[in-house]
């Protein structure tokens, strides 16, 4: 699945449809595209699900979108991350 948009909701989403995943006996892997190196309180409650749950901040950070081409600093991240995702799509993931 994937959650885009502007503004709030998109991690709440996540961790919703995550949760139930992980109730069902499925391991989640949460690549988050924006979320840079700051600590999120999601990493804490995806931890303690015992492995079932992997969140990846791998962005620099929240960007400013809409006023011009975005930020090369900002899409060289972004393609990192998408790379991650199909490799981990594409193979029998495991934490």
């Amino acid at each position: 699945m994937v959650f885009t948009g502007n503004g709030k909701a998109k991690t709440s989403a996540v961790m919703g449809v995550a949760l139930r995943a992980v109730g069902q006996g499925f391991k989640v892997l949460t690549i988050q595209f924006v979320k840079g190196s700051w600590h999120y309180a999601e990493l804490d409650s995806a931890a303690m699900l015992g492995g079932a749950f992997e969140i990846r901040p791998m962005g620099r950070g929240f960007v400013k979108v809409g006023a011009g081409p975005p930020d090369p600093a900002d899409v060289h991240p972004v393609e990192g991350a998408w790379d991650v995702a199909v490799e981990a799509m594409q193979s029998d993931w495991t934490s």
